[in-house]
């Protein structure tokens, strides 16, 4: 657990410093969807948010691996109560991913069709299918 805490913490640092190596990294500037999570406000906002998410888990995992270890009431306390916290949080983000479902999906659907445009769309002329000029010479064949 601490070891993910570190993990997120050290890249909340990067693209708080460092945002557009990190956009650049994760190509998200190109797509036309998700312009409005490129200006520096949200990117800012959205690191700050993920470094105080990385510390409190590599707190929590601190506190918890140290209680453990010297057996201390006072440590193992706060860990049971940061866990309970962190599952207070979990609900919260639950019931407003209930609250905001419509949005969500709408939002989700056009960053989905805007992908599958951009990466998955071909611009030739599909290939005349080779059945219906076989099924009519066969059935020529047939009736002949």
């Amino acid at each position: 657990m601490q070891a993910a805490g570190g993990v997120v913490l050290a890249l909340s640092i990067w693209l708080a410093v460092d945002n557009t190596s990190f956009l650049l990294l994760t190509r998200v500037s190109d797509n036309e969807s998700l312009q409005e999570f490129n200006q520096p406000s949200v990117m800012e906002h959205g690191a700050y948010i993920l470094i105080l998410a990385g510390g409190l888990v590599f707190l929590i995992g601190f506190l918890g691996c140290c209680g453990a270890a010297m057996e201390s009431r006072a440590l193992l306390t706060m860990y049971g109560l940061m866990i309970v916290l962190i599952f207070l949080l979990e609900v919260t983000g639950g019931v407003l991913a209930a609250v905001y479902k419509a949005e969500t999906k709408e939002e989700l659907q056009n960053f989905l069709k805007h992908t599958l445009k951009k990466y998955y769309s071909t611009r030739t002329k599909p290939t005349p299918s080779p059945w219906p000029g076989m099924l009519s010479w066969a059935s020529s064949s047939v009736a002949g």
